[in-house]
């Protein structure tokens, strides 16, 4: 129908979760002929600012497990995996809230996609 651009993917933990709705994205982009449907991924900054604002309030409807919460090293695991998977499929990717506001966040996000 030409009314869909993109499918969005919000950011979460659940790394299989994350691949059958990749895959499931895909196959009806390819049952459908719809190759211009892009994929847009969601990735947090794993820095301890967000992990600590996760940890205190996190967003309604996104799951972050205790490997991620439990601190950098485990969050930013868990990001190059996610960003490994979203590049397997050609997806475009969202850095999220708060984003990339400073220099430091700018040279970890440049760290991750490395």
């Amino acid at each position: 129908s030409g009314q869909v651009a993109k499918v969005y993917f919000q950011f979460g933990t659940d790394m299989s979760l994350l691949q059958s709705g990749l895959d499931f994205i895909c196959k009806v982009r390819e049952e459908k002929g719809l190759d211009d449907l892009d994929i847009c991924g969601s990735i947090f900054l794993p820095t301890k600012k967000l992990i600590a604002q996760q940890k205190f309030r996190p967003w309604n409807g996104v799951y972050l497990s205790d490997e991620f919460l439990s601190g950098e090293a485990g969050a930013r695991n868990i990001v190059l995996n996610m960003i490994r998977m979203y590049r397997q499929y050609d997806a475009e990717l969202l850095f999220e809230a708060p984003g990339i506001r400073t220099e430091k966040d700018f040279a970890v996000m440049t760290g991750l996609l490395q």
